[in-house]
């Protein structure tokens, strides 16, 4: 059965409309939560294929009071059992090269076997998803052979709507010739005045045709590394680092270095395969491990680039071997023979799991009615601290998740011995506008989010903390992992691996890590409330700004300036002709002009003209346009002009 009582949900005012019921510029509109329930069987029968779920079945209109004008509002009053309206899932993004942003032009996207989407000249991509879909792998696909194929895990909002994904993409190493007939070792780095992470010995008269026969001759072997050890290519990375274990459930992995191997004929550039056994000499002394690590739990691994999940391919014993005029060392000893043309990847198990709490919110107030929802959060994992004093030189592991209206808890390798055996580095987007993170210097533990003592167990800083010039974009912080007799155990920011419930659900009061919007952004208020990343938000009602929750169609009148600084323009939207909707407001949009020397502009959104949620009448939307300040027009367009003649309000 469904809650009758909405839980309360705040939506942000304009900074002209404050209200003492909430001591602030939010108020509360109520939302029932969009959960499976039993709906009234018709007289035709039980149906099935019909879902039923939980959502506002009653209003309450009610004015909102602001400077010097009335807003119109309509709140959530009770909740019941009504028809599901099913999400509508959109991805959106942008494929670029992780090196300059080059975007991938006119490149494939593939889900599985099936072509869903391609790149336009800017890299651009948007398509649908189904609604039940648990895990999103995608593979981008270069025609032009300037990157590597690479698969992806995007996130995106279970509930509907869409999120901004911007993919990066390696770029394929330039090709080097060798011989077949030799035998050929292959250094994997990609970080200048460092030993080589890893070598790969080809063996002799070991490359075969497409058809099976054997090649002699000269071959083109390009071999694109990722080397972990430059903590600035993350991004590009394949995959999110999991496999299957033996009780069937996704289990992480760390990694040591991924890499791609492509050989071609010289003359034809036809594909080649490897046959026989390849050696593989790991160096595990390149990387800060914890002085527990079981160094034979590295292994190589394969990706199924269906699933996106990795395959053990062949273990490594410990040898001390010298290779070339370096001295002996010890170093992981594997062979395998190659199957098929897949990334591979060095990798090890982490069973030392956690999760971290993190809110992304309006501004620097970092208010609770302020929390911004589908921004996504990254926690990059970096190597254990060699001795725990020396920095750490590489990434092991970056995990992303998505804010709902409590925040997200995102995946992170922790200690639960030592509190710096781990560090982490945090950052979150949406939309491509990267958030700033609470300031670390001074440490105010109210500003930040997290207690005194756990501030000083943690080590927090912003990116910016020894370097005012840099970015303030980044959480620097170790990751101890809280322990059942931790005085700040269940009070976060940091949870434990089984405490993943108590993490979504912790309470605002409790400690979190903070990002908040620096940029500015347009601001929109709708007089019926409508979150479109919940589709079951959506109100069947002549005022709601959609008509029809599958179908956002938006309308924007260009907007020029002349002015020293850059203005706010806003636009009122009404209802124009309908006789329901006739001078009542269906919403507002408030943005900014951005331009150059005294002449700005920008284009603002107003409500479309057309049908209504029934579909019986049109409306032709009145609009306001309202720039804020002392203003005067100066003109507007021909052709503009000339149809408010043939159609005035």
């Amino acid at each position: 059965a469904c809650n009758p009582t909405p839980a309360e949900h705040f939506i942000k005012l304009t900074d002209d409309c404050f209200q003492q019921d909430t001591n602030g510029y939010y108020t509360n509109v109520g939302r029932c939560e969009a959960t499976p329930c039993r709906g009234e069987a018709s007289s035709a029968g039980c149906k099935e294929d019909i879902d039923f779920c939980c959502g506002t079945v009653m209003f309450q209109q009610k004015t909102l009071f602001c400077k010097d004008y009335e807003l119109p509002i309509r709140v959530a009053k009770t909740c019941g059992c009504r028809l599901c309206v099913r999400p509508k899932i959109t991805v959106r993004g942008r494929a670029i090269a992780g090196d300059n942003d080059e975007p991938l032009r006119f490149g494939l996207i593939f889900r599985g076997k099936e072509r869903v989407a391609f790149t336009g000249y800017h890299g651009t991509f948007s398509f649908d998803i189904p609604a039940d879909t648990e895990r999103l792998v995608l593979t981008f696909i270069d025609r032009s052979g300037k990157f590597l194929d690479s698969t992806k895990i995007l996130p995106f909002r279970k509930k509907g709507g869409a999120i901004f994904n911007v993919v990066r993409l390696q770029r394929k190493a330039p090709p080097i010739e060798i011989n077949s007939e030799e035998e050929t070792t292959i250094a994997l780095s990609d970080v200048k005045d460092r030993d080589p992470v890893a070598e790969v010995d080809l063996p002799p008269e070991s490359f075969y045709t497409s058809d099976g026969r054997k090649y002699r001759g000269k071959v083109k072997a390009s071999i694109t590394f990722l080397d972990p050890r430059n903590t600035t290519n993350f991004q590009q990375a394949q995959s999110d680092l999991n496999f299957i274990d033996n009780e069937g459930e996704n289990f992480p992995l760390r990694t040591f270095g991924m890499f791609d191997m492509d050989f071609r004929e010289s003359e034809s550039n036809s594909k080649l395969q490897v046959g026989g056994k390849v050696d593989f000499f790991l160096d595990p002394g390149q990387f800060n491990l914890n002085r527990e690590t079981n160094l034979e739990d590295i292994k190589l691994w394969s990706m199924n680039p269906e699933t996106g999940l990795w395959e053990e391919e062949v273990g490594f014993k410990q040898q001390s071997v010298k290779r070339r005029k370096r001295e002996a060392r010890v170093l992981l000893v594997g062979n395998t023979e190659m199957r098929e043309n897949r990334l591979l990847n060095f990798d090890m198990p982490v069973k030392r799991r956690c999760w971290a709490k993190v809110r992304a919110f309006n501004d620097e107030n970092f208010e609770k009615m302020g929390q911004v929802e589908g921004v996504t959060v990254t926690l990059i994992n970096l190597d254990p601290k060699e001795g725990y004093t020396a920095p750490p030189p590489s990434w092991g592991r970056f995990e992303s998740t998505v804010t709902g209206p409590n925040g997200a808890c995102v995946f992170a390798f922790c200690d639960v011995k030592r509190a710096d055996a781990y560090t982490g580095q945090i950052i979150a987007e949406i939309d491509e506008e990267i958030l700033a993170a609470a300031p670390s210097n001074p440490a105010d533990s109210d500003m930040i989010g997290i207690t005194r003592d756990v501030l000083t167990m943690l080590d927090y800083k912003r990116s910016d903390h020894d370097d005012p010039k840099a970015k303030p974009n980044a959480i620097l912080t170790n990751l101890p992992q809280p322990g059942p007799n931790s005085v700040w155990y269940g009070q976060g920011p940091l949870y434990a691996w089984e405490d993943k419930d108590q993490c979504e659900n912790a309470k605002y009061e409790d400690n979190h890590f903070r990002f908040y919007r620096t940029e500015g952004m347009q601001y929109e208020y709708n007089s019926v409330f409508f979150d479109q990343s919940d589709l079951m938000s959506w109100t069947p009602d002549h005022m709601s700004w959609w008509p029809n929750p599958l179908e956002f169609r938006a309308c924007y009148i260009k907007v020029k300036v002349m002015s020293d600084n850059p203005i706010t323009v806003r636009t009122i939207s009404s209802g124009g002709t309908h006789p329901v909707t006739r001078g009542k407001v269906y919403g507002l949009r408030d943005d900014q002009t951005t331009g150059a020397g005294n002449v700005s502009a920008t284009c603002i959104e107003f409500k479309c003209a057309g049908m209504l949620y029934d579909q019986d009448q049109e409306d032709k939307t009145f609009v306001e346009v309202v720039p804020q300040g002392n203003c005067r027009r100066l003109r507007v367009q021909t052709e503009l002009e000339e149809d408010l003649r043939g159609h005035p309000p």
